[in-house]
């Protein structure tokens, strides 16, 4: 969603907001650092800045079953 730019804007706003209730509606709950940076996370996926197994790990270490 956030590479496919469907809206004129909002884009990686509703992709984030999209992946949060994924991850809430799978009865997971997310855990983010103080310095966790989730608008430098969803700029990197859009401009192909990392690569999946790097997005993997970085929800793997902060999910946790609700």
């Amino acid at each position: 969603m956030v590479k496919n730019h469907p809206f004129v804007d909002a884009n990686k706003r509703t992709a984030w907001l999209v992946t949060m209730l994924l991850i809430r509606r799978s009865r997971y709950d997310i855990t983010l650092a103080s310095n966790d940076r989730i608008d430098d996370l969803v700029v990197s996926v859009a401009e192909d800045e990392v690569v999946f197994d790097e997005i993997v790990e970085w929800f793997r270490v902060r999910l946790k079953n609700a």
